[in-house]
């Protein structure tokens, strides 16, 4: 969404306007908001969840008498967009198609449009739907019932469950932005120091995180995928 400068405005107060109408949307606890110089980016996982903060925006714009760009607002769907791209992987290599050369054509280009931006995610409670589309994507490659678990083609399939790759993700993520050089960048990663490290110890992690490589970190949470996922279905 895009906000228009106003000059009755002036840069402090809309500033103040602009972290006030972040801290509605957020606690309206259906999605998370970005803010960007006048920009203001609304996510959500559920077009209900889409449609409120819209509401709160166009509520709190009419209070303070603040407009938005219509005509330079935007709107994107990743879950229709990674089953499109799905979709046409899917055209292209046909029916005889070799399962393997879909699920690494899949990764290459379907995943990256599910988890965009979900390092910064706050809605993990509402990662249903993009897990379906996920757990989908197995069903359908491999002609599966629709109501069979797809944890041991992923694990065949030398691949993850949606939320173990966020959580490889996030670490990697919070990793970069510890070493990146930048001095704010490495403040607002000591800030979230203690849930990273929380975070690592779920899959086994317990040396310091700022020393553990990236391949260590995935081989961690592939082992515990391994362990409290697989293990039970392999043996029976």
């Amino acid at each position: 969404m895009k906000l228009n400068k106003s000059p009755q405005h002036s840069d402090m107060l809309q500033k103040y306007h602009s972290n006030d109408l972040l801290n509605s949307c957020a606690d309206a606890a259906v999605g998370d908001s970005i803010l960007y110089a006048d920009d203001i980016a609304l996510v959500s996982c559920s077009c209900h969840g889409l449609q409120k903060l819209t509401d709160i925006c166009q509520h709190y714009g009419c209070v303070w008498n603040i407009k938005f760009n219509a005509a330079k607002s935007q709107s994107i769907t990743f879950i229709s967009k990674f089953y499109g791209s799905l979709n046409n992987i899917l055209n292209v290599i046909g029916y005889t198609r070799n399962e393997m050369v879909a699920i690494h054509l899949v990764i290459a280009y379907c995943l990256p449009a599910l988890l965009y931006g979900c390092e910064s995610w706050s809605l993990r409670h509402e990662l249903k739907a993009m897990t379906v589309a996920w757990n989908n994507r197995f069903r359908r490659i491999f002609n599966c019932c629709w109501r069979e678990n797809p944890r041991l083609l992923f694990y065949y399939c030398n691949s993850l469950p949606l939320s173990y790759l966020i959580d490889h993700r996030i670490l990697l993520f919070w990793k970069h932005l510890y070493h990146s050089g930048n001095s704010l960048l490495y403040s607002l990663a000591s800030i979230c120091y203690g849930n990273m490290t929380a975070l690592a110890a779920k899959y086994g992690i317990y040396s310091p995180l700022t020393s553990t490589s990236g391949f260590e970190i995935k081989l961690h949470i592939w082992k515990t995928f391994e362990k409290n996922d697989c293990e039970l279905m392999l043996v029976v």
